[in-house]
């Protein structure tokens, strides 16, 4: 009979000891539950709301009740919204498969959404992803790979691997401008060029939840 843990253990290719301290890891630092106490039963758990880290303690911080969008948005706490069809075509570092990902590549990814806003940028932001379409070259803002700790060759050689695996692409948007600022009016070939408007490369994301996609587009 296959226990829970077991099942577990083959997919990682891990034994249980290793297994044990991961599972502890995890429910100590507030990223699962134990949902049944006994421990003569199979092992269940429910996975947590991803806490959020205070680089200050070097702690983990759990929330004790549901939270969503609009709650974070309430409490002025910034967050990264990656749509589920991402996660689904990522090979974590941990899986068993020599298609693994590294870390950083899966931190790039992160990051580029982060910096994605659609309705006002029209894919990452181009002040910190920019993109010279004669040379085929992406030009990338120094806070980008500082916060990553990584270097900008690092940082430009991730976001291409990310291209090129199609999870982002070049797409040619028209930008207003308004005062000092340059404001998303749509995309190249769908409207007619705004006055006062430039047309210039922006990198968007293949797989854009839903949310952020509005009706009329």
């Amino acid at each position: 009979m296959h226990t829970a843990k077991s099942v577990i253990q083959n997919d990682l290719s891990i034994g249980y000891r290793e297994l044990t301290r991961i599972l502890n890891w995890l429910e100590s630092n507030c990223f699962i539950q134990r949902s049944n106490s006994n421990n003569h039963q199979m092992y269940q758990t429910k996975i947590l709301i991803a806490p959020d880290f205070d680089e200050r303690t070097n702690k983990f911080i759990g929330y004790s009740e549901p939270i969503n969008t609009f709650k974070l948005k309430q409490l002025q706490e910034g967050y990264t919204s990656i749509p589920n069809d991402v996660l689904s075509n990522v090979y974590l570092p941990a899986a068993p498969t020599k298609n693994a990902w590294k870390e950083e590549k899966v931190r790039t990814l992160v990051m580029l959404y982060r910096y994605c806003w659609l309705d006002y940028f029209g894919g990452v932001d181009p002040n910190i992803i920019s993109i010279d379409q004669s040379r085929k070259e992406i030009d990338i803002d120094t806070s980008f790979y500082y916060s990553l700790k990584m270097t900008e060759k690092e940082a430009i050689r991730n976001v291409n691997y990310l291209i090129k695996d199609g999870f982002f692409q070049s797409v040619k948007i028209w930008f207003e401008h308004q005062y000092y600022q340059h404001i998303y009016r749509g995309d190249f070939d769908c409207i007619n060029p705004p006055s006062n408007s430039s047309a210039i490369f922006v990198l968007r994301p293949k797989y854009i939840s839903k949310s952020k996609i509005k009706k009329d587009r």
